[in-house]
């Protein structure tokens, strides 16, 4: 009886060794939909880290997350994208299911004024 339960010690071990880890999110993270919205929340504030989700050569209308992308968005706290990109949001969600979603709706964003 004394041999086994050092055996069952172990097993709880590896078993909670194998679990899911679940990353947590920081509320300092914000996730941005692309480089412009980057930039805006960067000039905006310098205390609080924003990461890009797509880089500034992909078409964010055509893009599909990777395994390095599902570990930034399992660590955000905020999603700030486009209209355009609501495709995203149930997949982001699917990684962070405690994600707060923002569209920027705002007319006439990448149009030149005189």
């Amino acid at each position: 009886m004394r041999f086994k339960s050092p055996l069952v010690c172990l097993f709880i071990i590896l078993l909670l060794g194998c679990a899911k880890q679940r990353y947590q999110y920081s509320e300092k993270i914000i996730l941005a939909g692309n480089s412009m919205i980057t930039s805006l929340i960067k000039d905006l504030s310098k205390d609080i880290e924003v990461i890009n989700l797509i880089s500034p050569e992909q078409c964010p209308g055509h893009f599909d997350i990777k395994p390095d992308d599902a570990r930034k968005i399992s660590k955000a706290y905020i999603l700030i994208i486009h209209p355009f990109q609501m495709y995203l949001y149930g997949r982001i969600q699917k990684i962070n299911d405690d994600i707060r979603l923002e569209i920027l709706k705002v007319p006439d964003l990448t149009v030149p004024t005189d």
